[in-house]
């Protein structure tokens, strides 16, 4: 049983404020929980808590940063696409491929970090989705009322006729 248990909530540009809190709770040889998720309600982590056997504490109610929702349900709030140009070369050649990406959308809407996910998909096709992604504007996502940052996935299909 854990009585005496560290729960932390950071965002990412405090990585090292993190691992200072850590190297000090290890030097105390407190027992230590970290857990990371995107959209973990304070519900769920005092459930995780109690479940661990630590005594719940009050904390203050968190917002989260950013939420996950669903490629295809976050394309329903697309207001502008911007449609990849299909490279020459890649249909010279045959190419075909999905470029697979994660996203941040902003809170106004925009994309503020773009990632492709799938390495092994031909890097023209890859180059030329995430220079079209990388335009797209969202309708804000609101929470509570709030704008919130939503992290999705973005799959780009490059098809030829037959």
């Amino acid at each position: 049983r854990h009585a005496d248990l560290l729960l932390l909530a950071v965002k990412p540009q405090s990585m090292s404020a993190l691992l200072a809190e850590v190297r000090e709770v290890v030097a105390e040889r407190k027992p230590l929980v970290v857990s990371i998720a995107a959209g973990i309600t304070l519900g769920q982590l005092a459930a995780e808590r109690a479940a661990m056997g630590a005594v719940p504490s009050a904390a203050p109610a968190m917002r989260p940063q950013r939420i996950r929702v669903g490629g295809n349900v976050q394309a329903a709030n697309l207001t502008r696409k911007v449609t990849p140009v299909y490279p020459p070369t890649a249909k010279l050649d045959r190419v075909e491929g999905t470029v697979i990406m994660a996203a941040v959308i902003g809170k106004d809407g925009t994309i503020v970090i773009l990632e492709q996910v799938n390495k092994l998909v031909d890097s023209r096709l890859a180059e030329a989705a995430m220079e079209a992604v990388k335009q797209w504007i969202y309708k804000p996502t609101l929470l509570n009322g709030e704008p919130i940052e939503v992290i999705t996935q973005i799959d780009v299909n490059f098809t030829l006729s037959r």
